[in-house]
């Protein structure tokens, strides 16, 4: 993914994609990738419940903090 879709004030925010999932047990955890007025936005979802939430300015954050909260998930036993 890259060249990545900036905000665009007349459509609002819009999911872009899913970056990874990851499963444990019968529960699954998503970093889901967002259009911001600032840049965009990753979604760390648990099941439908969002767990954390942050907006990078630069398109080669997104891919560095998708990978990094990728590697904790799978550090904590998700797989």
């Amino acid at each position: 993914m890259t060249g990545l879709a900036v905000y665009d004030p007349a459509v609002g925010r819009i999911e872009m994609g899913v970056m990874w999932t990851v499963v444990k047990d019968d529960q699954w955890c998503r970093c889901v990738l967002r259009s911001h007025p600032m840049g965009w936005e990753l979604r760390k979802v648990l099941n439908d419940d969002l767990l954390r939430s942050e907006v990078c300015k630069h398109q080669g954050d997104v891919f560095t903090l998708a990978a990094k909260w990728q590697k904790e998930a799978i550090e904590k036993g998700w797989a």
